[in-house]
């Protein structure tokens, strides 16, 4: 009995050590079909209720996803809370699957940790999406204020060096580094090989340090930059838990179950 109980502890705590970075995960197949706002903790902060962000159908239709447009006219933007606020020494990760389609004629950011202080907005490490010759687009990083011109790369703005195709689902994993103001991209990384493994693009704006940012969030622009379809939003303190935590979390389950069972076989 007491060979189970250590083994029950065991799993506890690698289970509490799997999820410990993770600050918030969503998939949105728990939810209705239509407006996103009001739904699972996502809550709109601005153009509230103006071309709302969408809830549609996935691949199989039973699977949900989120859809954004960029386009002209008001447009919505919501966020949903991570659990607590970015402090002194924090580098936090977040992590989504997002499906690009055109037309895409100009540049915008959809995607952004996020801190409201006094009625003011703080959008760290916005992600977005850029025109690029010989291919239907690309992404780009940008940090500071205004959306950046990746057009014109520099220490705060810097596209992606490849073009991609519209309709193919692409992982992305970003980055925000609360002391620095550093913030990276990663486009469809081998999680296996860690953040030094795979290529990225970095951009550094001083000024941006020392956000508190305590929300994730998704960004409807002006400007004629595609629509996205996003789904397994993952934000965490560790790289590997934003790329891909799912397989990591089982693996910790399955290294605390097969301890649970030989456990059990020695107490017999």
């Amino acid at each position: 009995m007491r060979h189970i109980l250590v083994a029950t502890v065991a799993i506890a705590a690698m289970t509490a050590s799997a999820s410990a970075s993770l600050l918030m995960s969503d998939d949105f197949n728990a939810y209705t079909v239509g407006n996103l706002a009001g739904q699972g903790g996502w809550t709109a902060h601005s153009g509230v209720g103006s071309n709302p962000v969408q809830v549609v159908p996935g691949t199989p239709p039973s699977d949900r996803e989120i859809q954004l447009t960029q386009a002209s006219g008001s447009r919505e933007d919501v966020s949903k809370p991570l659990g607590l606020a970015m402090a002194a020494g924090d580098k936090w990760y977040a992590g989504f699957t997002v499906v690009v389609n055109g037309p895409v004629t100009s540049s915008d950011y959809f995607a952004h940790f996020f801190q409201e202080l006094s009625g003011t907005f703080y959008f760290p490490s916005k992600v977005g999406v850029t025109t690029k010759t010989g291919s239907d687009y690309t992404f780009y990083l940008h940090q500071g204020s205004g959306s950046g011109n990746p057009g014109s790369p520099s220490g705060t703005t810097q596209p992606w060096p490849t073009g991609f195709s519209f309709g193919t689902p692409h992982r992305l994993v970003v980055s925000y580094e609360y002391s620095t103001g550093l913030g990276e991209l990663w486009v469809d990384p081998d999680c296996s090989a860690g953040p030094d493994g795979n290529p990225k693009i970095t951009v550094l704006n001083g000024p941006s340090a020392g956000i508190e940012a305590d929300r994730y969030a998704f960004r409807q622009g002006s400007n004629t930059a595609g629509s996205q379809l996003v789904d397994d939003v993952y934000v965490a303190t560790t790289w590997r838990e934003a790329c891909v935590p799912e397989p990591a979390t089982m693996g910790f389950l399955a290294a605390a179950g097969l301890m649970l069972v030989g456990c059990r076989r020695r107490a017999l």
